[in-house]
């Protein structure tokens, strides 16, 4: 805590507003439920069986496998046996049919309530999670099926809160407010509700061969389909997912390198007009992780708003591949992909600008001062470099070596790396 206290006593989150009630300032509703469709197909699978299941426990009165047990509702050869040393509670009382129609019209309601405020998939969730709630906190449940009621209740619950709420952070206002929210709080939803349903299909698997065949295989045909599509994305998605980022050769199978796509990638950034064949920049990368020591600052484009040809273009890590040097290397270059995330916006901007300024300047003093401000130790001009600024931009570095500043130490057809004399 001492060797951290700095971090500690200047840290400020990136998340909420600097005005307005407390919970507001860090919460807000979210404006319209996702498109039906698409949630359902994430999450339709969990939702089918989480439905079953909380109705087979409603149908069987006992809310717990305890209490079917005790009702007769199972039967000893197919219900398992309480653990060693557990007493089952058979003081207590299930629920009256009137407390059943008590919870069910409450549920009931509040989906009705939510499907008129124009939030069906919230709608949707509402009554296994309300029953999943209710079950976990019964007193004759036994601790096992409590546990997998509450995670139960845990995934439905934050699957739900992503519909209504969003963690207000610095994409607040635009398009992609909620995107960190639903990615992020997704990851223990599918934990929680992946355990839970490894509990609960074959229960309700069980039950339903139970039961006359009109509803058994409508049941169990629809829950293999669901399955089935749902594993379809491994087999069938992967590849498309891979057609569509780099059509064309593929790198060689079997490769525990990161960096073997660039062996055969290419593809067409900000337009159709400008190509970039990755042969050229995995050749200069590995040649820095070859022949440079240390951590010198890689000078490259950093990410954020250009022009090109009187149109305004978003460059990018993701779907321009920028940073690529920084990113495959691990040498420091200007500013990362997410520093507004993580740092004041104004820091941000400020070192960005410089960062563009820097490979955009025609003047060689200017070039100068920023390459002492920024400690540039290498920099890169690539395919993307010289996409994003002029010729006569990108000229001086090699008026400054024919100066003496530079030193020319990689160049290939489409990338040159220079080095700035007398640095390590």
């Amino acid at each position: 805590m001492a060797a951290y206290w700095p971090f500690y006593a200047h840290y400020q989150a990136r998340v909420g507003g600097d005005s307005g009630p407390l919970i507001g300032r860090y919460l807000g509703w979210v404006h319209e439920s996702s498109p039906l469709g698409p949630w359902l197909v994430v999450w339709g699978f969990f939702l089918f069986l989480a439905l079953s299941f909380v109705l087979v426990e409603w149908v069987g009165s006992g809310w717990g496998s305890g209490w079917k047990r005790i009702n007769g509702w199972g039967s000893p050869a197919s219900e398992p046996a309480p653990l060693a040393g557990m007493e089952i509670d058979r003081a207590s009382t299930p629920p009256s049919l009137k407390g059943k129609r008590m919870v069910g019209s409450g549920l009931l309601g509040l989906a009705l309530l939510l499907f008129a405020l124009n939030r069906p998939t919230a709608a949707l969730v509402v009554a296994p999670l309300g029953l999943a709630l209710a079950f976990a906190f019964r007193r004759w449940a036994p601790p096992e099926d409590a546990f997998l009621m509450l995670l139960l209740a845990l995934g439905l619950g934050i699957v739900t809160g992503t519909e209504l709420i969003y963690l207000r952070d610095f994409l607040d206002g635009g398009d992609w407010y909620r995107m960190n929210t639903l990615f992020k709080f997704s990851v223990p939803a599918w934990l929680f509700l992946g355990l839970a349903g490894g509990v609960m299909l074959p229960r309700v698997w069980a039950v339903a061969g139970r039961r006359p065949a009109w509803l058994r295989w409508p049941w169990r045909g629809l829950a293999l389909l669901l399955l089935i599509f749902g594993l379809a994305f491994l087999p069938l998605g992967i590849p498309a997912r891979v057609r569509d980022r780099f059509p064309g050769p593929r790198p060689a199978r079997g490769t525990l390198d990161g960096t073997a796509f660039m062996t055969v990638g290419r593809y067409n950034w900000p337009d159709a007009q400008h190509a970039v064949e990755l042969a050229y920049d995995y050749l200069a990368i590995h040649w820095l992780l070859d022949h440079v020591t240390g951590t010198p600052v890689v000078a490259e484009a950093p990410a954020g708003g250009y022009t090109i040809a009187g149109q305004n273009v978003g460059y990018d890590y993701y779907r321009a591949g920028g940073l690529r040097v920084a990113s495959l290397t691990g040498f420091p270059t200007f500013v990362g992909q997410h520093q507004y995330e993580q740092r004041p916006g104004e820091q941000v901007s400020e070192r960005t600008s410089l960062g563009q300024t820097f490979f955009r300047t025609t003047d060689i003093a200017r070039a100068r001062e920023l390459m002492r401000e920024l400690r540039v130790g290498y920099i890169y001009v690539g395919a993307l470099e010289r996409t994003l600024f002029t010729e006569d931009s990108l000229r001086k570095f090699e008026v400054m070596t024919d100066l003496g500043d530079l030193d020319v130490v990689y160049r290939n057809p489409q990338v040159t790396i220079y080095r700035v004399a007398n640095s390590k």
